[in-house]
């Protein structure tokens, strides 16, 4: 069962992974900020940080499958 799960999970396009990962990190994000109360709190600004991270790359991503559509 686990090897189903596996072959399925690699089935995943880099583009729906990084969509949910950063879905997961905005709500991991909302949740912080509540929780500390605080937009400067470590926690919040860790987590930002990585949505950041991720973000960026997703931009770029699409950035480079519009560029190589123009060719």
């Amino acid at each position: 069962m686990r090897m189903g799960c596996f072959f399925l999970q690699r089935k995943r396009t880099v583009h729906q992974v990084l969509l949910r990962r950063i879905e997961f990190l905005r709500k991991e994000l909302t949740r912080a900020v509540h929780a500390t109360e605080s937009f400067s709190a470590h926690e919040v600004l860790r987590i930002s940080h990585r949505l950041d991270h991720y973000i960026i790359l997703y931009q770029k991503i699409e950035m480079r499958k519009k560029h190589s559509a123009t060719r």
